[in-house]
């Protein structure tokens, strides 16, 4: 069976240049005897949430669609590129070279490896499973996020006319907008924000409940009367249970008064939202 000869590169996100924090984004390979070029990108970044205190999940995965589309574009013209003119020069390094320069800001490359294969499409699978793949699987299933949390309140309120009437809402103020993943009005805004503190670092748990903490900062220079309550699902990692009390202290002490519950506990706020929606809910 013959077999061709390719070249792959690790392409990293860069959360921050100067702690050089990074994590793998994507594979891209290169099989110049096949005119192979192909990029294959993560599709969950939750592993990236996690580790990143203001992650931007839809601009990164925006980055790396784009450098997808770019290279297919480089390989269709690669006659006409001097670059890569020559079999012998049209590389996975070259390539990223030719679109960048140089690695720099969010996206850089480090990893360059080579070897032989008679179905590339095959080997940037493998490769993207050994070196991205495999990891996600783990990420994926040990963490819960804001969504688990808030089905585990919504249990409390099923068969009521509560659950029905919980929409998002988003309160303005002149400093700027916060929005609340469920809320209903009696009266005025009660709004709920499940908030899981299952992170990889204590420096993510510190980000989040600053980052609501601060919203809070916002949202009480709003018009609208509103009660805010957060519900908190705590960290799997009982390292991380200090960093958690932590966070639920300063939650605590946010403006605008905010209840705040733990998750095995959210059944009181249920209860509260039935007793005020038996007089009426609009």
């Amino acid at each position: 069976m013959h077999t061709h000869s390719y070249t792959f590169l690790v392409l990293k996100y860069q959360h921050s240049s100067f702690a050089r924090e990074q994590l793998n984004a994507a594979v891209l390979l290169v099989c110049p005897s096949l005119r192979f070029a192909k990029v294959k990108v993560r599709k969950s970044w939750k592993r990236f949430s996690d580790a990143f205190p203001g992650f931007d999940r839809s601009a990164v995965k925006s980055d790396f669609e784009a450098i997808e589309r770019t290279v297919a574009t480089v390989l269709r013209e690669g006659d006409e590129l001097p670059l890569l003119t020559s079999n012998k020069e049209l590389s996975a390094k070259r390539i990223m070279n030719h679109i960048f320069g140089v690695a720099e800001n969010s996206l850089v490359w480090d990893i360059q490896g080579s070897g032989v294969t008679n179905d590339p499409e095959l080997e940037l699978i493998q490769l993207y499973e050994r070196l991205i793949g495999r990891f996600d699987d783990i990420a994926e299933h040990k963490r819960r996020d804001d969504d688990d949390v808030f089905r585990g309140f919504a249990e409390h309120l099923e068969g009521t006319k509560v659950l029905k009437h919980l929409t998002e809402h988003t309160l303005s103020s002149p400093i700027g907008d916060v929005k609340f993943k469920k809320s209903f009005r009696n009266g005025i805004w009660h709004c709920v924000q499940p908030l899981s503190f299952d992170m990889a670092s204590k420096a993510n748990i510190d980000g989040k409940a600053a980052q609501w903490a601060g919203h809070l900062i916002a949202a009480q220079a709003s018009e609208e009367k509103f009660q805010p309550y957060f519900i908190l699902g705590e960290p799997s990692d009982k390292s991380l249970h200090r960093a958690f009390k932590s966070a639920k202290q300063l939650l605590e002490v946010a403006p605008c008064e905010p209840t705040v519950v733990l998750e095995s506990n959210a059944a009181a706020v249920a209860d509260k939202f039935i007793g005020l929606a038996s007089s009426s809910v609009h």
